[in-house]
Order: C-alpha cells, then sequence, then structure tokens
C-alpha cells in the first residue's frame, strides 16, 4: 500500500512539475518545440511528448515576470512569462498558415535539379551563452538522380560574440566547433533513412518511427491540408553518441530533426516537396587532455519561399559552392529577415535572440 501511494504522489508531482505543448486544433503533442529565454538563451526543448520541464526552466528565468518565447517551425511564435507557464498544464499552438503551393512538375518536363529557394537562420550558443548567429536567403540546388546539394548564397549576415570568442583564445585552445552555418539539407536521406533502417507503426495520427523496439520519432498526416510533419531523434534510442578526433572527443546528445513536406500522405514524400526544417543538436566538447567539456548547442532552420526546376544546361550557368561552413561576412540589399516572415508567414525570430544582434553578438 506504501508503495503505491508513494509511486501516486510521484505521478502526481512530476505532472506539476510539468507542461505540455500541444496542437490548439487536434490537441496532438508538439515535439522538439524550443523555448528562448531572456539572453537569447535556449531554456528548454520538449520532448517526443510534448513535455517541457517547469522546474529546469525555473532555474534559468529571472523571476516570474520575465517573458520568454516558444517556438515551433511549423506554429505561430507564443510569448509567455514564467508566472503565466506556472498556472498552466498545458500550451496550446496555433498553426501557422502555409502559403507556399505545392509546385508539381509538367507532364514530360525535363529537368536534372530541384531547385529550392528559402529563408535560412542559424545559431549556436557555447555553455548557454549566444555564440555565433547567421541568416540569409540561399537557393540550393539538389539532384534529381543521387544525394549531395551545392547552394548559392544570394544574401546574408553573420555574427559573433567578440568578447566570448576572445576569452577562448585566451585559454590557448587549438580546436574551435563551429555548428553555425548554411543549414545542411539532406536531400532525401531522411526519407530514404527511415524507409530502410527504420519501422512505421500504425497509429490513429499518422505513424510511429521504430528503432531497437524504441519509439524514436513520429510522422503526422493531414490530408486535409496536404501537410506532412516528420519529427526524428536520430541518437535514441541511445543516451548518446560518442566521436573521437584528432585528441578531441564529442559527446552527441541530441540531433532533432523537424520536417514539413506539402503532401497529403507519407508515402507521397519527395524531396522536392519540402517546406521546412529545423535541426537543433546538442553536445559536449572537449580536449582529451582536459576534464572540462564545454556544451554546445545548434539550431538551424530554413522555410521554402519557391521551388523550380531546372536542366544541367541551366545549372552550368550558375555559380554555386558546397561549403556550408559559418561566412564571417555579411553581404544583402534588403532587411530580408524582417519582409520574409511578413511575407510569407514564417515564424519571426524571437525577440530575445533579436535582441542580442548588434549587442552581444556583433556582425561581421
Amino acid at each position: 500500500m506504501k508503495h503505491v501511494l508513494f509511486l501516486m504522489l510521484l505521478i502526481a508531482q512530476t505532472a506539476l512539475t510539468q507542461v505540455k505543448i500541444i496542437d490548439s486544433r487536434k490537441g496532438d503533442p508538439i515535439a522538439f518545440a524550443h523555448v528562448i529565454i531572456c539572453n537569447g538563451k535556449l531554456g528548454a526543448t520538449s520532448d517526443m511528448n510534448g513535455n517541457i520541464s517547469i522546474c529546469d526552466l525555473s532555474k534559468m528565468v529571472f523571476n516570474d515576470s520575465s517573458k520568454f518565447t516558444i517556438q515551433h517551425i511549423a506554429y505561430e511564435n507564443k510569448e509567455l512569462t514564467l508566472g503565466e507557464l506556472k498556472k498552466m498544464s498545458e500550451i496550446k499552438l496555433k498553426e501557422r498558415t502555409i502559403l507556399l503551393q505545392e509546385i508539381s512538375i509538367l507532364p514530360n518536363q525535363i529537368y536534372d535539379y530541384v531547385l529550392i529557394k528559402g529563408l535560412f537562420r542559424s545559431y549556436q550558443l557555447n555553455n548557454g551563452i549566444p555564440k555565433y548567429f547567421t541568416d540569409g536567403i540561399v537557393e540550393y540546388y539538389i539532384p534529381k538522380k543521387g544525394n549531395g546539394f551545392s547552394f548559392c548564397l544570394l544574401e546574408h549576415r553573420s555574427f559573433r560574440n567578440v568578447k566570448l570568442i576572445e576569452s577562448i583564445k585566451n585559454r590557448s585552445i587549438s580546436m574551435v566547433m563551429k555548428l553555425a552555418g548554411i543549414p545542411y539539407i539532406e536531400s532525401g536521406i531522411l526519407l530514404n533513412d527511415i524507409k530502410s533502417k527504420y519501422s512505421l507503426n500504425e497509429i490513429g495520427t499518422g505513424k510511429e518511427i521504430i528503432l531497437l523496439q524504441s519509439k524514436v520519432g513520429f510522422i503526422k498526416e493531414n490530408p486535409e491540408k496536404q501537410f506532412v510533419q516528420i519529427f526524428i531523434d536520430k541518437v535514441a534510442p541511445n543516451n548518446e553518441l560518442i566521436k573521437s578526433l584528432f585528441g578531441y572527443t564529442s559527446r552527441i546528445k541530441n540531433i532533432n530533426l523537424t520536417e514539413n513536406y506539402l503532401c497529403k500522405d507519407f508515402k507521397n514524400l519527395s524531396k522536392n516537396l519540402l517546406e521546412s526544417r529545423k535541426e537543433y543538436r546538442k553536445l559536449y566538447f572537449k580536449n582529451n587532455k582536459d576534464m572540462e567539456e564545454e556544451e554546445i548547442e545548434g539550431i538551424h532552420e530554413f522555410f521554402t519561399m519557391d521551388i523550380t526546376y531546372i536542366t544541367k544546361k541551366q545549372f552550368k550557368t550558375i555559380k554555386t559552392e558546397t561549403d556550408t561552413s559559418l561566412k564571417e561576412s555579411h553581404s544583402y540589399e534588403s532587411e530580408y529577415w524582417i519582409n520574409l516572415p511578413k511575407e510569407n508567414n514564417f515564424p519571426p525570430l524571437s525577440q530575445q535572440i533579436e535582441n542580442e544582434l548588434y549587442k552581444t553578438l556583433i556582425m561581421y
């Protein structure tokens, strides 16, 4: 009896210290939503069941009146205070209206590359402190056959935390890990992996993605809206992945991917139907001679503005590149970071990160 009572109290306590992020229309849990708090820090990430820890968030937020932003690429941003959050058991996010229309391939159309043009953002934190941010307009050129891609960067801004970088230089660290940069579009690799490496379990709202008898992701299908979402944790069911190179070791804790496609069901998915993509990585990095690890987090977002199809002859006239690393420069002719989210109904950059630009994060 005592054991049953203890278990009931434990369940009740867990419920009080967690809040679930859900779809306002369907009530489905929303995985991999991010909570951006003051100073541009990442306060929490919702798990596969949509839960975030109020206790963990309370340790990072100054007081109950502190505002934070909940973000997910398929939903509208939501601003709350910690005080408001503590009174909730659920946080409802509203689906954003997708303005991009599916662009079909015409009968007998000859093409060799899919051209996907869009807005990207990439953000890196080291030990919870913003270190790099970059955004811009990019065109990806994805071959019809095979994997890989090249891209053309049309406009961009890049920022860095000068004080943080200088402090690291003073510690004589020889290798620096940069996660921020041009988002890596996997060109159908995720779709191929799901079909070949994972098994799918049919459920009422879509499909669970299974690996080694564990749920590591799920697929939500919305035939009515012609919209499919994929959520997958590429580290699970492992607790971490360990990689070593040149005397350095990385413990990768999270590789959370969310991809949204313009089609009615999973079987009709293809790489040329991508509407948006988000990747979150969290790892611990250190020199093998040191005891102390550095926590590094990276968030990469991409939102499609247009999709076209071109031939190999057309592709050869375009100057492209393949190096997706952070560009230590800036080049832009418009305020795309303000205009494009409004024109295309993309989620805007959170105010908490926006406040750090030109202040903590200085433009190259």
